[in-house]
C-alpha cells in the first residue's frame, strides 16, 4: 500500500539526481505470465496497475506494456 507513494517519490529523487525535473520517466510492466514455479501469484498485476495509476500523477511519466510479449525459457525476461 505504500509503493505508489514511495515510486512517486523515486522518480522525483531521480529526476532531481540528474538535474532535469522534468525529463519523461517510462516505466516498463512486468511480465503478468511469470511461470508459476517463480511463486509471485497476482503480484506482478497489481503492480502493473498500480504503474497504470500513475499515469497523470507523475508529470511526463508513461508505462509501456508487456502485453502480447512473450518469456526467454527463464520464466521471468522477455524475449526479444
Amino acid at each position: 500500500s505504500e509503493y505508489p507513494e514511495k515510486f512517486v517519490k523515486f522518480v522525483s529523487d531521480i529526476r532531481e539526481a540528474i538535474g532535469c525535473g522534468d525529463v519523461p520517466f517510462i516505466a516498463g510492466e512486468l511480465s503478468e505470465n511469470i511461470t508459476e514455479s517463480w511463486n509471485v501469484g497476482d503480484r506482478p498485476v497489481k503492480f502493473n496497475k498500480m504503474l497504470r495509476e500513475l499515469v497523470g500523477v507523475i508529470p511526463n511519466f508513461a508505462v509501456a506494456s508487456s502485453t502480447g510479449l512473450t518469456l526467454k525459457e527463464d520464466g521471468v525476461h522477455f524475449n526479444s
